[in-house]
């Protein structure tokens, strides 16, 4: 309800139809996260936080272009 960053969120982003290990990232102190190289594709990325629902979201990637994720993470 406050918009605010969460930080310790884990971030799983799981390339479809791929054996390709996960990539895994955790939220910093203000709730962001970065990943600098990341291969084009569909992913299904999966957001979990202790006290929140889990999210699962579809992204595609295209190229090299710079991507933005926001996510509203509910508690519960």
């Amino acid at each position: 309800t406050t918009d605010a960053g969460l930080p310790n969120a884990t971030l799983t982003f799981t390339l479809n139809d791929s054996t390709a290990a996960p990539i895994v990232k955790t939220s910093a102190d203000k709730g962001g996260f970065q990943i600098k190289t990341i291969a084009p594709g569909f992913y299904t990325v999966v957001i979990t936080k202790i006290g929140y629902q889990t999210q699962t979201l579809p992204i595609t990637i295209i190229g090299d272009d710079q991507f933005s994720l926001d996510v509203k993470l509910v508690k519960g």
